[in-house]
């Protein structure tokens, strides 16, 4: 059985990988509603003591350099075709640093549940599987028990990798404007 779930395990970081080195359409569900999900979760989790806020600070820092290079190699492809909502049609491809900067967020995640949690029962595997789960089917992700480490990590990741992404073309912008705004702007 733990061979199966190996198996699956390492499908899933293949899928997860092979993704980055496509084109897809961008879209707010994956780059605006997951962020802000995370940072919520995050602020509802936080334990306010100072040596929580110390380390807050050092994994912003952290998630935003990681976001930023996550960013750096994006290729960005805008489609002569609008979408429903009249936004431009904007495809990413987000390459090599993508994935690393993926695996590092794991990383850090994990070893600070090792350092901030050293009573709980650690697996690198289950921490992975966990990861990759909420990846690959984001109703994990809503629902996950994760730390407020890790929805920082996420939140922040993610936040910082779309604002870079938004510097770099400013279609990205009006691609993930809500339908409202897109209707609201066609008038």
């Amino acid at each position: 059985m733990n061979l199966l779930l190996d198996l699956l395990l390492l499908l899933g970081v293949v899928h997860i990988t092979r993704k980055a080195f496509r084109f897809e359409q961008i879209g707010r569900f994956e780059h605006v509603i997951l962020p802000i999900y995370s940072l919520i979760m995050f602020l509802s989790g936080m334990v306010w003591q100072t040596k929580d806020v110390l380390i807050m600070l050092g994994l912003i820092i952290i998630a935003s350099l990681i976001g930023y290079y996550q960013a750096s190699k994006v290729e960005i492809k805008i489609e002569p075709q609008l979408d429903n909502a009249q936004r431009p049609l904007v495809k990413i491809k987000k390459n090599r640093p993508y994935v690393i900067g993926w695996f590092l967020v794991f990383i850090i995640g994990a070893l600070c549940s090792f350092w901030l949690e050293p009573t709980a029962d650690h697996s690198l595997l289950a921490e992975l599987a966990q990861e990759i789960e909420g990846d690959l089917w984001i109703g994990f992700k809503f629902g996950a028990h994760n730390t407020w480490f890790t929805w920082l990590l996420a939140g922040v990741t993610s936040f910082s990798f779309v604002r870079f992404l938004q510097a770099k073309d400013r279609r990205i912008q009006a691609a993930l404007k809500s339908k409202h705004h897109s209707n609201n702007a066609r008038r």
